[in-house]
């Protein structure tokens, strides 16, 4: 400076808002300093005021400070702040309503509420604060009240990312709350740019008070502990709602727990009672209502633990981040709720319902606390879960012991009216119950007549005996608890297994074929395979004679049914003997009583698939066995005399290649072999001079789906650990609830199948595989191919470009108001096709290239789509698969596999996750076991198929979509959520592959890939074309 000292310093007029910040923080950081030197016990990481650059002491008025002796640790006054608040007793005579939620709000979680003042009337008046809350707290919420409410909302989100009271105003973190939190409920928190929310939430907390401000460039204050510290919470949910992977800091919510109770403890008890805004400031009813809320909202994280600064008993109750209520009040409101009939108004029946939000964050809330119970931190959580606690397993019910060997029923049916029907007699017409006997309730078995049950009720809510339908028109309405394992308290066996096999998947832990017991089924001299006669292709004359006769099956010699007639038919003993044959059902026991066979659609939005014909049976045994499945499915062959379509499928199926036999061969021979499960076997039979066969397995019990939505599922179900997720049809995506997770499965476990078939695994079964190198296969293969002849070249294109026309016809001037805009862009379609047919004469040669060393080449299921397998979550939240529908169960170039596991994949998910797919399928390749493999390679080979792809999706136009779905009806079909086109089974299938193909082909550029490949390392695989 110019008087010789020797700083400089930057001098410039501080605002009057600055100056407010500088003496808060002075305040703030006084008192934390007074703490640390007062506080031997608790190590607070914040630096002494004169420690902080740039600090000047404000004089002004003593701040208040809580005094703590040397022995002891930072605590909560509760019983200061208790006495200080008016008694509860007094609440509703005294205080306006807003009061009256802020005094009794704060005594609820500080656990010193009065049970007795409870009721559903009082709660619904005390503890919501807007109409989407209040509608959903009353199950009154429905589409008509928050129709325009998510796009308002969403108008009001401003450019820095929080929400502003009005459009064109400031954000802040009260309206912040209030908008998230009512979009939360209802389940549509979509309609908001959450990841600008964050970013904009984040930067709320001071970083020296520890606190919360409200807006930018105010003050800490301690009111917005809750509304800007539950936003967090409800932002982790909402992306886990979506199915979107958020990464989480270690210790909490992308905010900071300990700063924030540090704060509310040290600068915001007031001496006398209460919690204030800030230290200077008296304390309030409004604040403490707040604080303490805020409060408790930090010390509960997601994952289930918690984080509590200072004295352990500072932990307060956990508040419903959706009503900032306790979520024992929310559950108990809940179930009040459910008991009442639906309201009418003015003669008309209100449909209302919880938010969808709101009910699954507090069953995730249980789940995780469940977990929390079972295990005592997540490393145990990860190496034992699946210790058996009360009688139950990790995301079960845990079962009483005095239950244990009962026959248990668990209701499954009325979550929207609150329960089901209880009548005090057998018969329909005896007198109802006026109570409801509630989901998820365990009753006992005293009798069953056919489909009415006579019960005891053991744990849940409704009249003590009466009898219940255990299903009506075909919905399940209770379930056996022996369906879903053992009630001894340990896990099913697939349930240990599976979760040992994901816990060695996410530590990267090698996984080699594990010796297996054989099944008594192939302990003997003569193999299943060795049973059965060659393959008989029959002409349509043969089948139309010999389908109709039933005769003897060649691996158990018993005549067996063919037909929904036939399963119907066949009583108690066939079922007995069948499975005595097989092995299935023990000696000492035997099939009592067939209870219901129905057989499922083969059309429809919900059609059960294509290759043939399906049916659930159930079934009740001499003996209860928790290793028998009551509930079964069967598989059997189309009907040739049926339909058009039932011949079609049946002579394509079963006369012209011999799909049938493979798929039971496969459950019989392999399914103790697998790297995964499949349906447990209980019989399966063919004739080979009928090409009649029948498949029974165990029926797998898929998850409920939420409602769906114009083509989306709009209602969220929270899931337990190792409860199944919904069915998802073929080609219908839009229903997976995370699609790409899917994928990644079905990746991960064709590369488990690859790979312990070069561990030999399936030997027994294939034979011992040839072993060959890619130096071997050009040498004894490709090199010793003859010339083609030029005529061929020029058949191959011709014809390739006859099949795309018909495709490209199909886009534009039939059905163009299915495919996207690229997808029916005249020009690009022409450059598509004009591409590909340059590409079609060398498509064999890819196809070489695609086997060209045994370490591409392996075992594979032949259509491993969605539809094919079933799901389920850990208690890690990995997805583990199960795996049916094994018809062409053999080896080939698995790349190839590829093809039709993702055909039904949109071309977004595939722009974003092919090369990632391709990693996992590399990376589990080799951890199983076998070769090492390029990714990089594996997606050269995977898109030089797409030329052959895209061409083939273009021959089902005439051949299969225009059989079921005319040229001339397509005019009205609006799209592809059209009945006309999901119900029918071929036009959706090879529909949404058409356009499917056609939009991904321009994201790439396959002319390119294929080009360099020709000229570089495919140079060896080119044919010779010559006059």
């Amino acid at each position: 400076m110019m008087d010789g000292s020797p700083s400089v310093q930057l001098e410039c007029e501080d605002t009057l808002t600055s100056e407010e910040q500088q003496c808060c923080e002075e305040n703030v950081l006084n008192i934390f300093q007074h703490a640390l030197l007062h506080t031997k016990t608790q190590e607070l990481h914040y630096a002494a005021p004169e420690k902080i650059s740039g600090l000047r002491l404000v004089q002004g008025p003593p701040t208040p400070i809580i005094s703590c002796s040397l022995q002891e640790e930072i605590s909560l006054q509760r019983e200061r702040h208790v006495n200080w608040l008016p008694p509860g007793s007094s609440l509703f005579r005294q205080q306006p309503p807003w009061f009256v939620f802020w005094i009794s709000h704060a005594l609820e979680i500080l656990d010193d509420f009065s049970e007795t003042l409870w009721s559903p009337q009082v709660l619904i008046q005390e503890f919501v604060a807007g109409a989407i809350a209040v509608a959903s707290m009353l199950h009154l919420l429905t589409d008509e009240l928050l129709e325009g409410v998510p796009e308002y909302i969403r108008r009001c989100q401003t450019w820095e990312g929080g929400i502003a009271g009005e459009e064109g105003l400031e954000a802040h973190g009260g309206y912040s709350y209030c908008g998230l939190a009512a979009l939360c409920i209802a389940g549509r928190a979509d309609a908001l740019d959450l990841h600008a929310f964050l970013k904009w939430a984040v930067y709320k907390q001071m970083t020296r008070e520890g606190g919360f401000q409200g807006r930018a460039n105010k003050l800490v204050d301690s009111c917005y502990s809750f509304w800007q510290g539950a936003i967090f919470p409800l932002l982790h949910e909402a992306f886990r709602q979506r199915g979107e992977e958020v990464a989480l800091p270690k210790d909490h919510c992308w905010f900071a727990p300990q700063p924030l109770q540090t704060y509310i403890l040290l600068a915001c008890q007031h001496p006398n009672g209460g919690l204030r805004d800030k230290p200077g400031k008296s304390a309030d009813f409004y604040h403490t209502c707040y604080a303490l809320s805020g409060m408790a909202v930090s010390q509960y994280d997601v994952q289930g633990g918690t984080a509590v600064f200072g004295d352990r008993r500072n932990l307060l109750e956990r508040t419903d981040i959706y009503y900032n209520v306790a979520v024992e009040k929310a559950d108990r409101k809940c179930a009040y709720f459910n008991s009442l009939p639906p309201l009418s108004v003015d003669g008309r029946t209100v449909h209302g319902r919880e938010g969808s939000g709101a009910v699954s964050w507090r069953q995730h809330i249980r789940t995780i606390d469940r977990q929390a119970e079972q295990v005592d931190d997540r490393q145990a959580a990860s190496s034992a879960t699946y210790t058996a606690r009360k009688g139950g397993y990790a995301g079960g019910h845990s079962v009483p012991r005095r239950l244990q060997g009962m026959a248990l029923w668990e209701i499954v049916g009325g979550s929207e009216t609150g329960g089901i029907v209880v009548r005090q007699g057998r018969e329909l017409k005896s007198t109802q119950e006026p109570e409801r006997l509630a989901t998820k309730s365990l009753v006992e078995e005293l009798e069953l007549v056919a489909e009415r049950l006579h019960y005891r009720l053991q744990s849940g809510r409704g009249p003590q005996e009466g009898w219940i339908s255990i299903r009506i028109s075909g919905k399940e309405l209770a379930v056996r608890r022996d369906e879903a394992g053992p009630t001894n308290g340990a896990p099913p066996k697939w349930v240990e297994e599976s979760a040992e096999k994901m816990r060695a998947f996410r530590e990267g832990r090698k996984m080699l074929p594990p010796p297996v017991e054989t099944p008594e089924r192939l302990l003997h001299e003569v193999q299943p395979k060795d049973m059965l006669p060659p393959f008989k292709r029959l002409s349509p004359k043969e089948m139309a004679e010999m389908s109709v006769k039933s005769l003897p099956g060649h691996f158990s010699g018993l005549q067996f049914p063919h037909n929904v007639e036939g399963l119907k038919s066949c009583g108690p003993s066939w079922y007995t003997q069948a499975f005595h044959k097989f092995g299935t059902l023990p000696s000492d026991n035997s099939v009592v009583k067939v209870l219901h066979v129905e057989q499922l659609p083969h059309s429809g939005f919900d059609a059960a698939g294509g290759a043939g014909h399906k049916a659930l049976i159930e079934l009740q045994y001499a003996k209860p066995d928790p290793n028998l499945h009551t509930k079964l499915f069967a598989k059997y062959p189309w009907d040739y005399f049926e339909s058009e379509t039932g011949k079609r499928y049946r002579m394509q199926m079963s006369a012209y290649q011999d799909m049938d036999s493979a798929e039971l061969l496969t459950s019989i021979c392999c399914e103790h072999l697998f790297p995964f499960r499949i349906p447990k076997l209980y019989f399966a039979d063919i004739n080979r001079e009928t090409t009649n066969y029948v498949l029974i397995v165990e029926r797998i019990p898929f998850g409920r789906r939420g409602k769906v939505v114009k083509g989306k599922v709009t209602e969220k179900i929270e899931r337990k650990p190792f409860e199944i997720l919904p069915v998802c049809g073929k080609y219908q995506d839009y229903l997976l609830e995370d699609a790409p997770s899917i994928y990644y499965a079905l990746f991960r476990e064709m590369a488990h199948l690859a790979a312990w078939d070069h561990q030999g695994r399936y030997d027994s079964f294939l034979g011992p595989m040839q072993k060959y190198t890619e130096q071997e296969y050009l040498d004894q293969v490709i090199r010793v191919r003859k010339p083609q002849k030029q005529k061929k070249f020029e058949v191959l294109q011709g014809g390739c470009r006859s099949m795309i026309e018909k495709g490209i016809d199909f886009a534009l001037n039939v059905a163009s108001q299915i495919f996207t805009a690229s997808g029916r862009d005249k020009a690009k379609l022409e450059k598509m096709k004009k591409e590909i047919v340059e590409i079609a004469p060398y498509f064999d040669d890819i196809r070489s290239y695609m086997s060209n060393s045994s370490d591409w080449t392996a075992a594979m299921h032949m259509n491993l789509q969605a539809d094919n397998a079933w799901f389920w979550h850990d208690e890690m939240g990995d997805l583990d698969i199960g795996v049916f529908d094994w018809c062409g169960f053999q080896r080939a170039p698995f790349v190839m596999n590829f093809m039709g596991c993702l055909s039904g994949a949109d071309a977004d998910l595939l722009d974003a996750h092919e090369e990632g797919l391709m990693k996992m399928f590399c990376a589990e390749y080799e951890r199983y076991g076998g070769p090492h493999l390029e990714p990089s390679e594996m997606l050269l080979k995977y898109h030089l198929q797409w030329p052959s792809f895209a061409m083939d999706a273009c021959q089902w136009v005439d051949r299969d979509i225009y059989v079921q779905c005319p040229r001339e009806e397509w005019s009205t079909i609006k799209s592809m959520l059209d009945d006309k086109f999901v119900d029918r089974w071929n036009v959706r299938c090879r529909g949404t592959t058409l356009v499917n193909a056609f939009e991904f082909w321009h994201r790439r550029n396959f002319s390119k890939i294929f080009n360099d490949w020709i000229s570089g390392p495919g140079k060896d695989y080119r044919s010779v074309y010559s006059a």
